[in-house]
């Protein structure tokens, strides 16, 4: 999923985003966190608000 933001593709990730269920959402942030570039990581938390 990181991978379609930094691409650009921002409403294919929304939407792949709103489908996960909310414990897979959770996972998701926190990879972010521990796993993505800081440069991106506050730019797809704010996407997926």
């Amino acid at each position: 999923m990181v991978s379609v933001y930094i691409n650009g593709n921002i409403t294919p990730f929304r939407g792949m985003y709103q489908e996960l269920d909310q414990e897979a959402q959770r996972l998701f942030i926190r990879y972010l966190f521990n796993e993505a570039n800081p440069r991106y990581t506050e730019e797809i938390i704010l996407a997926t608000i």
